[in-house]
């Protein structure tokens, strides 16, 4: 009789009995211990490159009243609205989509700083330049910019240097446009430039406070001159001078330039008939 017990194999050593076949017929010495498998790579994964930031100009949340008051400036200024206009709450306030009363307070405030005038029973109007007007202006704007002109040659460096020639730089690359409404702005940055660069407090204060009649007043001037050779050429000596060092010279050309071309403006002016 055939005893059954010498045959059973447990499932552990027949999975050992077919590693062995297996391994001498793929050539494997079964007696050797297994090697270790190679590891794996890892998977690939592209290098996140950083975003950049976005530079984007910030939204400036501007009051209406605010945005009126600039708005009716800049076009009393650039001539859109010409001196002398008589202008209403009601057209102005329709045209910008505004309530009366912000047009009303964006007056108030353009008449204190000399740009319109209310006239009783007539309502206002636009400030028009007279030649006494001018002479006021070109009198009292050289007397403030060869004060400027003085304290910045006597304190000349570098920084200061390379911000008057920035300054001078815009003003040459805006004469290239031809635009005398963005020329005139550009001149009047650059002498604005000359007066800050005097870090006089009360000097910069002073100058605030003409501010808008000066620019006005340049407006009106470089289209009667509208020479852009002459406009230039000016601007670089008087940049030139100042950088020199020359404090009397320095004042003598920021002097020479209100009073000369103040005197042209002031004799345009005075040769106009008055109106009946």
């Amino acid at each position: 009789m055939v005893d059954h017990r010498r045959f059973d194999i447990s499932g552990a050593r027949l999975y050992r009995i077919c590693c062995i076949i297996a391994h001498v017929r793929a050539g494997i010495d079964p007696r050797q211990p297994p090697r270790a498998a190679s590891p794996m790579p890892p998977p690939h994964r592209p290098e996140r490159t950083r975003q950049q930031p976005m530079k984007l100009a910030k939204v400036k949340k501007v009051p209406a009243d605010v945005q009126a008051l600039n708005t009716l400036r800049e076009a009393i200024i650039a001539g859109r609205i010409e001196q002398g206009s008589r202008i209403t709450e009601l057209e102005l306030s329709e045209s910008m989509a505004v309530s009366r009363a912000t047009v009303r307070s964006a007056l108030q405030q353009l008449a204190a700083e000399g740009l319109t005038v209310l006239k009783r029973y007539a309502g206002w109007t636009v400030l028009t330049l007279s030649a006494a007007d001018v002479w006021e202006l070109y009198t009292l704007r050289s007397a403030h910019e060869r004060l400027a002109a003085r304290i910045i040659a006597e304190r000349m460096d570098d920084p200061m240097r390379a911000r008057i020639e920035k300054a001078l730089a815009g003003l040459l690359r805006t004469c290239e446009t031809g635009d005398w409404v963005k020329i005139s702005e550009a001149d009047f940055q650059f002498h604005k430039q000359l007066v800050n660069l005097s870090e006089n407090k009360r000097l910069i204060a002073q100058y605030a406070l003409i501010e808008p009649q000066i620019r006005m007043y340049i407006v009106a001037i470089d289209r009667l001159i509208a020479e852009i050779d002459i406009t230039t050429r000016q601007h670089k000596d008087i940049a030139r001078v100042i950088m020199s060092g020359d404090v009397d010279a320095a004042g003598d050309i920021a002097e020479a330039h209100n009073l000369t071309d103040g005197k042209l403006f002031y004799d345009h002016l005075s040769a106009i008939p008055p109106q009946a």
